[in-house]
């Protein structure tokens, strides 16, 4: 609620109040020149009003604090959600990419002497494509969530914006490890089954390539979120001030 709609509702309660007034005021002496005092019922429900008024009144006035606090409660609430709680699935879910890479490319180089991808090895690729799309919708939970802080009346700091960004960067990293490395790889399977020992080494080679680079990513974003958990920075390190509504 900007500052226009408040200063304009507190205008109209002011002038509801005034107008109370003087309905009281006639309820209570009305006739001129009788002072007759109003019935009890009219003495109730003048006051009645009036009470109503005032207290919307001060409603109004504690509204623009009310409104702060609870945006503050609600960019608290992301942060304590986001970083402290959902960051440790981006760690658990790359661990399981990194089992699940070692586990299929360990099968990719029997398949490859074998000259056959088996069904087995196929739902393994499947189940880590799955995985892949697991991680990404994981890691942009906790960017668009970081994101609604602003839609909040807060800024995000220059912390935050580098975990977004760094959460950005090893999601690349994995699309790229899964889609041009590792897949380039796996498709060499089949059609290298009558080719040399020399070249299936040289895929074999691109397969171990793969298994070094998950086992980094995984080990940096490791320290990344350690980092982050050992730090336990306040709610106010996240944010830089709030905007004016």
């Amino acid at each position: 609620m900007n500052k226009i709609i408040i200063n304009t509702l507190l205008s109209m309660v002011g002038m509801l109040l005034i107008l109370s007034v003087f309905i009281l005021i006639y309820a209570l002496f009305h006739g001129v020149g009788k002072m007759e005092i109003g019935s009890i019922p009219d003495w109730i429900s003048s006051l009645s009003t009036l009470g109503t008024l005032c207290v919307a009144a001060v409603a109004l006035r504690k509204a623009p604090e009310w409104l702060d606090q609870k945006k503050y409660n609600i960019a608290h609430e992301i942060i304590e959600t986001s970083i402290y709680n959902n960051l440790q699935k981006v760690r658990t879910t790359s661990q399981q990419l990194k089992l699940l890479f070692n586990a299929n490319i360990n099968e990719s180089i029997k398949a490859l002497d074998a000259g056959v991808i088996h069904p087995s090895l196929e739902k393994i690729a499947y189940d880590l494509d799955s995985l892949i799309d697991d991680y990404s919708i994981v890691t942009y939970s906790i960017i668009n969530d970081l994101n609604k802080i602003c839609r909040n009346g807060y800024t995000l700091s220059e912390y935050s914006t580098s975990i977004i960004s760094t959460l950005k960067e090893f999601n690349l990293k994995y699309q790229n490890i899964f889609n041009y490395s590792f897949l380039s790889a796996y498709y060499e399977i089949e059609s290298l089954k009558e080719s040399s020992k020399k070249a299936k080494e040289l895929t074999k080679q691109e397969f171990k390539s793969v298994i070094k680079a998950v086992n980094e990513l995984h080990q940096n974003l490791a320290k990344f979120t350690s980092k982050i958990y050992s730090e336990n920075h306040p709610f106010e390190y996240f944010i830089i001030s709030g905007n004016e509504k």
